[in-house]
């Protein structure tokens, strides 16, 4: 009988091991595959580098990302535009092996945002969204003219603790103002899931459009 609780012990220790270290396996490969996705498809859509240095991600489609970072357009001084300071998200995790991908809910939270105006009255945060839309406008379709890529529904974004950083030549530093909180809801929804650059395109839109009011209250004070 001691033989047999022995037994029964060390082949539940054993599974236990193997779940545990299957999980970790599985959640270190989520995250991994997560980086190298934002980073290629966010650099390919706004044609410029983009960085993630960490996502952390469950099975149980709760996660978190830090440290994803959008570089700036060629002429302009800082080397970043935005950084994104910390996400988080729930994912609807029976829909990522789906052609239609749920989010849940996305919040991001403290970020911060560079503005500069070119001198073709052009800023750099109007540039990244240009190059956006001029992505969209590439998204591959099928024969029925449907888009070919993976579609996203988000159903709660939050944007959350901003800070816009403004710079002039005319200032000796960069003029800090708070960035405008934003709610975006059923964003894709409506079209049953909307192409991930499309919906890149109009949360920058949102997003570039309090920034650079912003950036002009700011600016007229210098006058």
């Amino acid at each position: 009988m001691r033989s047999f609780n022995r037994l029964a012990i060390g082949l539940v220790t054993t599974v236990i091991v193997v779940v545990v270290s299957l999980f970790v396996i599985l959640s270190s490969n989520l995250s991994a595959l997560i980086i190298e996705k934002v980073q290629t498809e966010g650099s390919r859509i706004v044609q410029v580098p983009v960085r993630l240095q960490q996502a952390e991600m469950a099975i149980s489609g709760e996660g978190q990302l830090k440290g994803l970072s959008v570089t700036n357009p060629e002429g302009y001084r800082n080397t970043l535009a935005i950084d994104l300071g910390t996400i988080e998200l729930q994912l609807d995790s029976d829909t990522l092996a789906s052609p239609v991908i749920r989010i849940k809910a996305l919040h991001i939270m403290g970020p911060i945002v560079n503005f500069e105006q070119h001198e073709t009255e052009r800023s750099n945060l109007q540039q990244l969204v240009n190059n956006a839309l001029a992505s969209v406008e590439k998204i591959p379709t099928n024969q029925n003219g449907q888009p070919s890529a993976v579609l996203l529904i988000i159903e709660q974004l939050t944007l959350t603790d901003g800070v816009l950083n403004v710079y002039d030549q005319r200032a000796a530093a960069p003029i800090e103002r708070p960035l405008p909180d934003l709610t975006m809801a059923a964003i894709g929804k409506e079209k049953g899931g909307s192409p991930t650059a499309e919906v890149i395109a109009l949360v920058m839109q949102q997003v570039v459009a309090r920034a650079t009011e912003e950036a002009e209250l700011a600016l007229e004070a210098l006058e």
